[in-house]
Parts: structure tokens; sequence; C-alpha cells
């Protein structure tokens, strides 16, 4: 225990990434197979705490899901085109088909088409630990290789992930003006 309140788990310094890292700390506290583990990106400083129910509610809901995510309907045009902020596309079902750097959809006729939505990928995930600890043992995928993301890992080892939309966005920190955003967002809190 901690003077934060909170219990914690230390992990290896080698992990290549945060779900390595959340299946060690999984298999060390102990929880059963089929209990629900959820992965915060460190790019998230402030989040509402809401997500955190939005995330894992698919898994509670069907049993046979083994990983879930959030997205979000992008409404500043700057992060459309930009890699930092990761696209989704998914299917009738709220299945996710793809997680891209790229602009998805690509909008061939914009005159006759109109504007597609786009949504972008929050950094939070929720797992099943048996799930968690099978998908850390696969190899890299392909796609995972080219666009650096970790999640595209399952899909393309025909894993489903459930998409869910949240109406709270989250200021990810890849860049300086990111953190700029951050700091701003954080003195209107301090005023308010």
């Amino acid at each position: 225990m901690s003077s934060f309140g909170a219990e914690y788990v230390m992990t290896r310094s080698d992990h290549v990434s945060g779900s390595d890292r959340l299946a060690e700390a999984a298999e060390k506290i102990g929880i059963s197979e089929h209990d629900v583990v959820v992965n915060i990106q460190g790019d998230q400083p402030l989040f509402d705490q809401a997500v955190i129910e939005q995330v894992t509610a698919p898994l509670i809901e069907d049993p046979s899901l083994p990983m879930s995510t959030l997205i979000y309907k992008i409404i500043r045009p700057e992060e459309i085109n930009d890699p930092n902020h990761v696209k989704t596309v998914f299917d009738k079902n709220g299945n996710a088909l793809y997680f891209s750097r790229s602009p998805i959809p690509f909008q061939r006729n914009p005159e006759e088409d109109g504007i597609p939505t786009y949504y972008k990928h929050l950094g939070f995930y929720a797992y099943r630990k048996g799930f968690l600890l099978s998908y850390v043992a696969l190899p890299e995928g392909e796609w995972e290789k080219f666009e650096k993301l970790e999640q595209l890992r399952a899909l393309e080892y025909g894993y489903r992930i459930r998409v869910t939309v949240t109406e709270h966005d989250s200021i990810e920190v890849d860049t300086p003006e990111d953190l700029k955003r951050v700091e701003a967002h954080l003195l209107e809190l301090e005023q308010a």
C-alpha cells in the first residue's frame, strides 16, 4: 500500500509495450483468467473517470469478448491527418476493422459523398486476463510493425476488439503542443 491509497506492482524494465507490462502485473497479483484488466496508456494524463466503466462494459456484457477499447468522434479537423491521432473504422456490430495513423476512411469523391465521420482511438484498453497473456505471447504482426500500433496484432491474429464511442475526449501527450494543451487545461481547472 502506498501513501496515495492504491496498491502497485513493480514490473521489469525491459517490456516492449504497456500490454506486456500489464500482463506481468496481472500475473503477479494473481487474478482469475476471466477477470477484466484495464490498460491506461501513459500518454493519457487527464481523463474522465467514466471512461473506465465505458471501456470495461463490453467485456462485462459479453463474456466471449477478449478485448475492448474507446474511440472518440473527431471534432478538431487537424487531428484527421495527424499520425499521432490514430484513426479507427469498425463494423456494424462495433468491432474494430482497422486502426491507422493515416486518415481512414479515405474519401475518394468528396464532392459526391459528403464528409465522412472520423473516429480516433483513445489509449484505453480492457482485456480478459487470459486473452492478455495469450496476446502478449503472439509474435509481432506485420501491420503492427509498420503502423507501430500494438492493437493491430489482435486483429491480424483474428481476435475481436469491441470499440465504444465515448463522449469524453482525452488529450494525449505526444508533442510539445499537446503538453501545452494539457497545461492550459489544468490552468482552466485551477481557475474554475
